[in-house]
């Protein structure tokens, strides 16, 4: 049901209710609508203001994504609700148990996108590596990260060894993109086998067995 109310002069507020009908006070100027509205008024405000304590929202032009945060923000207050009436003990003691709440919550909903990320690390930075083994409680295995490639621009590890001073490596030595596609080193054309790069560390696992 919709019920108009004409606050001030020229505006007019409508309310949309489940109500059956409207009834009006004695004072015949407010409806039961609006009465039972602004007894309970209350509790918006109280959401409101727990909304911008701890949200989501970030500065946006487009109205859904607006409405998007709000949506999580109510969806996270709602869940913390039935959560500490279901576990009362909770941090009781704490003022600000909430805050652990929404820090608990938001590592499950972003651990399993962790775990799928931590399968290959490649070309990740550091300290979101480092984030990660925070997150996963150092899950993230030596042997993953080894997996890691360099960027840019090296010179190749097998001619630096063949050079007898520094100078002749940084006069004589052109860089190269090549990368060993087992210990990760830089390797030129001349080193390298094109159908499956990888340098002399090959003839050397090849040689011990």
């Amino acid at each position: 049901m919709l019920v108009p109310y004409i606050r001030k002069p020229k505006k007019n507020l409508i309310m949309l209710s489940s109500h059956k009908d409207a009834k009006f006070s004695e004072c015949g100027k407010k409806s039961d609508i609006n009465l039972i509205y602004n007894s309970t008024k209350g509790s918006v405000d109280t959401i409101d203001q727990m909304t911008r304590i701890y949200t989501t929202k970030r500065g946006t032009r487009h109205w859904p994504l607006s409405v998007f945060y709000t949506l999580i923000d109510i969806a996270c207050i709602n869940t913390y609700t039935l959560y500490i009436m279901t576990f009362p003990d909770w941090y009781k003691k704490k003022t600000n148990r909430r805050r652990f709440y929404l820090q608990k919550l938001g590592l499950q909903l972003i651990k399993p996108n962790v775990e799928h990320c931590a399968a290959t690390i490649i070309g990740l930075q550091t300290n979101i590596i480092m984030s990660m083994d925070a997150i996963l409680k150092n899950k993230v295995t030596k042997t993953t990260q080894n997996q890691q490639q360099p960027s840019g621009k090296g010179r190749c590890y097998t001619c630096s060894k063949q050079c007898s001073t520094k100078s002749e490596k940084l006069n004589k030595l052109a860089k190269t993109t090549i990368v060993c596609g087992k210990c990760n080193l830089y390797v030129c054309g001349k080193h390298s086998q094109k159908t499956n790069i990888r340098c002399e560390c090959v003839n050397e696992v090849d040689e011990s067995e």
